[in-house]
């Protein structure tokens, strides 16, 4: 889905070609980057990488929209710099979008060039991105049908975007850009927490520490007084095992695999 609205956002773009030759070392880096990231890079902090993305999302939004103006210049030293950070980014975590909209944004670029240079810098990356997922066994045939069902909610939200575009004028659709990232900024820090409480390792589930053997709650209480019978006996303790778990990474990566 995301190949194929790429492809049509860059395509419906004006100055196709101008965009490319403007933003090609850009998409270049992008594409190096984000494959060799995402082939060689199997296990990474996903709950903190998340939450990193979505404060700088946040902090950047909020930013500007206060009127804060950031020096991000159009020279080929930052072309290099952002494609790189995005495609890393995009090649263990699959989330580049950010930072090439976050430089476009910064830049006040018009909303017609804005829209074509997603669109191409977007495509630039997905195409190595899937190529490295399918080389590491990522990408699965269950995911690209997935994939291809999204496909059409995906473009009737695309031209509802496009039509809503029109009616807008510059300074109100860089406004609409900055809250809409905001609110993903947010997301993205939701999604991190929840993510890493459901894969902390800390307090693995199924170990059992004892057996109810009553609880009761005084009517002035608002919890509860319970009674366990402990599965161990500590009083005969002597000896404890810290143990390291050294599969953790590995066990996460395959346990976010099948949640997929």
């Amino acid at each position: 889905s995301i190949l194929a609205t790429n492809s049509l956002q860059f395509a419906q773009a004006p100055n196709k070609l101008d965009i490319a030759r403007e933003y090609w070392l850009f998409a270049l880096a992008i594409m190096v980057s984000i494959f060799v990231t995402s082939m060689f890079i199997t296990a990474y902090p996903t709950a903190l990488l998340t939450v990193a993305i979505g404060i700088a999302m946040m902090l950047f939004s909020l930013n500007l929209l206060l009127g804060v103006k950031l020096n991000i210049g159009p020279g080929r030293g930052w072309h290099l710099g952002f494609g790189v950070l995005s495609g890393v980014l995009g090649g263990i975590s699959s989330i580049w979008s950010p930072t090439v909209a976050m430089y476009l944004v910064a830049r006040d670029v018009s909303k017609e060039r804005f829209i074509g240079a997603t669109g191409f810098l977007f495509l630039a990356g997905v195409l190595p991105l899937g190529a490295g997922q399918l080389v590491a066994g990522i990408l699965t045939g269950p995911a690209l049908i997935k994939s291809s069902l999204a496909l059409i909610v995906v473009l009737i939200g695309f031209r509802i975007g496009e039509l809503l575009r029109q009616r807008v004028s510059q300074k109100l659709f860089r406004k609409a850009v900055l809250i809409a990232f905001f609110f993903m900024g947010l997301r993205l820090i939701i999604n991190g927490i929840t993510y890493f409480w459901k894969n902390t390792s800390i307090f693995p589930e199924g170990i059992s520490i004892g057996t109810v053997n009553r609880f009761e709650r005084e009517e002035t209480a608002n919890f509860y007084a319970i009674e366990v019978n402990l599965s161990v006996d500590y009083t005969k303790l002597h000896f404890v095992y810290v143990i390291k778990d050294a599969l953790k990474a590995e066990r996460v990566q395959l346990e976010s695999k099948k949640s997929d």
